[in-house]
């Protein structure tokens, strides 16, 4: 009989499954979803991706149409402002348990960020075909993700009015 070879990297699905747990994106899940699975199953669902230090993992204006989950590295984001700044500023840092893309799970979006590796990193990719399977099986603890994506999002909007209102009364004052 012949010997099935295996590749020695196959995925070990429980380690991923508690490193997606680990995920500041998750924290929602109520813990009666976080027994019955539900992260063994996002194990299967995730695709990981590793990056090396350099690399632009995704460029602002470029289509982001998926929720990553950084398990390891430091990951810097910057936005292009040529009228302010030469070249681009730093407005974050990603690194372990972090998420970016959040909002592209309920539509893909363009990205407001450029990513680029600052060291080796892993992270897992989680798209919106793979979480709408997710949300047929398990519809609970994916209402539970959606309603914390929905209450970030009003949280960014309100921040963005408050920019907008202090702009306003800035142009204001300026032109009396």
């Amino acid at each position: 009989m012949a010997q099935l070879n295996f590749p020695s990297s196959l995925p070990n699905f429980q380690e991923i499954a508690d490193e997606i747990s680990q995920s500041s994106f998750f924290q929602s899940i109520e813990t009666s979803n976080r027994n019955e699975g539900v992260f063994l199953r996002l194990a299967e669902l995730v695709v990981e991706k590793e990056f090396g230090e350099g690399e632009i993992l995704i460029q602002e204006r470029e289509l982001c149409q998926a929720v990553w989950l950084f398990v390891e590295g430091r990951v810097s984001a910057t936005k292009r402002s040529p009228t302010v700044f030469e070249g681009a500023a730093k407005v974050a840092v990603f690194e372990k348990n972090t998420s970016f893309g959040d909002t592209s799970l309920l539509e893909p979006n363009l990205s407001a960020l450029t990513l680029t590796a600052e060291s080796y990193g892993r992270l897992f990719i989680l798209d919106e075909m793979a979480f709408t399977q997710f949300s047929k099986e398990y519809p609970e603890a994916a209402l539970q993700v959606q309603t914390s994506v929905a209450r970030s999002l009003m949280h960014q909007i309100k921040k963005a009015q408050e920019a907008l209102r202090l702009l306003q009364t800035t142009i204001e004052i300026l032109s009396a």
